[in-house]
């Protein structure tokens, strides 16, 4: 959404400035529907032995002492379990060792899968340790395993909130953040773990991780490079690496991963898979072929290498044996697309080996280009994508879900070239096809965003909302197209509810200052943008706002002081310049009021406000001649504005040409007859001049613009009885 400038005049004497209504949005809008073969998986067991510094146990009954070393084991065992409950049940055990024992058990439990069982224990942990993030972190850890990721999410605002340096708090919201798809905030936070651990390897690996999945190689391959940097014998890391580097086209350093990967491990199925893929990739059947069959020999029980191996054997012409690798595939998978092929396979004769003819003939056989449209389709960028999208739409193969993630896919290539209205028809079938798919909703709403069409944004972000009430960025969505039509209100619900689903939504709390500072609640706003500035230090917006709302206050210095924070951050800030010289020429500090307005108009010389705003400072210190040379061009840029023309007025006033003064002054009355400045300026230059009919008439238009404003009533009383006298 583009910057919105807002311009508020309260009376005679104000100035314009600025709110910066940059109203922020989710920061990683979905556009394509990414489904991973051989995704990773981000579960983990459990943090516990790091957590405990025992006491010495020298001192303590033997027994106990057995007791403890085999209940404080970090692994699933029912013995780890009956040690931690006969510990339990002893009367010795001190209070940190109860809390110990409920850990490990609680645990255990979770990597035996007995996710209730374990929730209790650490509840009850958390219950005797209330003022540590550890307990928290481990029951965030098991709602994580169980897929109960909004109670993880609050378990760990909570750890963070108790402290907000603990590494694995930080690094396990991360994880969360990508269980609710919200990769920007994993990268975040994987960023904030690293600030307070630098050294911290796995973060460096799973921020890697996090922009591989968003298709960011280049940031990818460094972040893993990094954590090879400080763990350079990590097979997973190196696998990975190797996975981006292929994905970016780089076969030849991808190669050398897998390689080293396998050199360490040998026993690493998805390496020998990944390494597969590449010759496959390559054409090199027979290698792909070897390496398929290793993964398959060390773990026989994942679908994927049975179904590359399918497609290389179908590739070499063996159909008998592809047959089987598909068949075997099926049996193994629940993958759409894998049952999908597999299905194709068993209902057709065995397919002959690939030729011209044979592609023509059979079109539906999951050849390797029937996977390449599903890759290319899946890449939702260029015309590949439409084009790979466009014949699985025509093979009319697909149905349901799958047909539905299709249209995305190819409505999202569509919004990547710009072809906005071809990607709002696909987003729209993909609605009508599979309306629980959310990411159709939010994504064809950012279409209409886009267009301008912000009635039917919010409707469709409302439809989201539907489907998927937690999830904060859709309320910061639909609160920002309340607030791009003024509906503050409306606004303000949103993005309090967002900020309720996620109180580390710095979007949030900024938009929601925003829209408090349109209502003139300035006390609010300044709240909520120091809850943004909390949460980024470095968010100049968010100070520049906060500073424009102490300056409604009349609170200069404070003012001032953002303002200047906001500039020492980003020197080009156009609109922190401006507001700066406001609050200058406010405090009577002419001087660097105007040299704040120079360097605004330096960076912006097509901005009409700025020329105003130092025209009005010119007069204020005395230098006509100035201000009408700055109001005139400000005329020139914005010629239907009717600010300059009063105070290019005001001016010649000053200077003494009462007639160009009122010419002036009567374009502005023309340009903008609703505005009650334009009205109430005219009225005091003719009462200064002894033309009390005329400022009477004035007052009287003005009065029917502002009906209640009691000052105006006031006025026109008195000139009614100057006139009578």
């Amino acid at each position: 959404m583009s910057p919105l400038l807002h311009h508020f005049m309260d009376n005679f004497y104000d100035i314009i400035y600025f709110y910066i209504l940059s109203f922020r949005k989710a920061l990683d809008m979905l556009r394509c529907l990414h489904i991973t073969a051989f995704a990773r998986n981000l579960g983990y067991v459990g943090l516990l032995s790091a957590y405990f510094i025992s006491p010495a146990l020298a001192d303590q009954p033997a027994s106990l002492e057995r007791l403890r070393a085999d209940c404080l084991k970090r692994e699933g065992s029912p013995a780890v379990v009956d040690a931690c409950t006969k510990l339990l049940a002893r009367t010795d055990v001190t209070q940190r060792q109860q809390i110990e024992a409920l850990t490990y058990r609680g645990g255990s439990y979770q990597m035996l899968g007995n996710y209730d069982r374990a929730l209790v224990d650490l509840t009850n942990a958390v219950d005797l340790w209330p003022d540590s993030a550890i307990p928290l972190i481990n029951r965030a850890v098991t709602y994580q395993a169980k897929g109960d990721y909004k109670s993880a999410l609050d378990d760990l605002n909570d750890a963070v909130k108790l402290d907000p340096n603990d590494k694995t708090a930080r690094f396990e919201r991360a994880v969360t953040y990508n269980f609710l798809g919200n990769s920007a905030r994993a990268i975040a936070e994987y960023g904030e773990a690293l600030r307070i651990d630098p050294v911290y390897w796995e973060a460096w690996y799973e921020r890697g991780y996090t922009y591989h999945d968003r298709r960011e190689y280049p940031h990818a391959i460094a972040d893993y490079s990094q954590a090879l940097t400080l763990n350079a014998r990590s097979t997973e890391v190196l696998n990975s690496r190797g996975l981006a580097y292929l994905d970016s086209g780089d076969s030849k350093r991808a190669l050398s991963d897998f390689n080293e990967a396998l050199h360490l491990d040998p026993e690493m199925a998805a390496a020998w898979f990944n390494r597969g893929l590449l010759y496959l990739h390559e054409k090199n059947f027979d290698l792909a072929i070897a390496d398929f069959g290793q993964s398959i020999k060390i773990d026989p029980t994942r679908a994927e290498p049975w179904y590359h191996r399918g497609r290389a054997f179908f590739e070499m012409g063996d159909g008998a044996q592809a047959q089987r690798d598909y068949n075997e595939a099926k049996r193994l998978s629940s993958e759409k697309d894998i049952l999908w092929y597999a299905d194709v396979a068993v209902n057709q004769e065995t397919p002959p080996p690939p030729s011209a003819a044979s592609v023509e003939a059979a079109p539906s056989i999951p050849k390797a280009v029937a996977v390449d449209d599903l890759s290319a389709c899946r890449a939702a960028a260029g015309a590949g994508a439409i084009d790979a999208c466009t014949r699985l739409v025509k093979s009319g193969a697909y149905h349901g879900e799958t047909l539905a993630e299709i249209y995305i896919n190819r409505g999202s290539a569509y919004y990547n070239a710009d072809d906005l209205r071809a990607a709002l028809a696909d987003y729209s079938e993909s609605i009508r096809i599979a309306p629980g798919i959310v990411t159709a909703w939010t994504n064809r709403a950012d279409i209409y965003d886009t267009l301008g069409e912000t009635e039917k944004a919010i409707a469709d972000y409302g439809e989201a909302i539907k489907r998927d009430a937690r999830n904060d960025e859709w309320w910061l969505s639909r609160g920002a197209d309340y607030a791009e039509q003024e509906d503050y209100l409306n606004a303000i619900r949103d993005y309090s509810e967002a900020i309720r689903l996620n109180p580390d939504n710095g979007n949030a709390w900024y938009n929601r200052g925003i829209a408090y500072g349109m209502m003139e609640n300035y006390d609010a706003a300044i709240a909520d943008n120091n809850e943004a500035i909390r949460i980024n230090p470095n968010d100049s917006e968010a100070l520049s706002n906060r500073g424009l709302s102490y300056y409604r206050k009349g609170e200069f210095s404070p003012a001032i002081a953002d303002l200047s924070k906001a500039i020492s951050l980003d020197p080009s800030y156009v609109f922190a310049f401006h507001n700066r010289g406001l609050a200058y020429r406010d405090k009577g500090d002419y001087n660097r009021a105007i040299a704040d307005f120079d360097r605004a108009i330096q960076l912006d010389p097509t901005d009409a406000a700025a020329w105003t705003n130092r025209s009005r400072t010119y007069m204020l210190a005395g230098k006509p001649d100035l201000a009408i040379a700055d109001a005139e061009k400000a005329i020139e840029l914005s010629p239907t504005w009717w600010r300059p023309w009063i105070d290019n007025g005001l001016a010649y006033e000053k200077k003494g040409n009462l007639d160009s003064a009122a010419s002036s002054l009567s374009k502005a009355v023309q340009l903008s007859p609703d505005q009650l400045e334009v009205w109430q300026t005219r009225a005091a230059f003719r009462e200064r001049r002894r033309e009390f009919a005329d400022a009477l008439d004035d007052l009287r238009h003005a009065a029917q613009v502002a009906p209640d404003n009691k000052a105006i009533q006031d006025k026109i009383s008195y000139l009614e009885a100057e006139l009578q006298q």
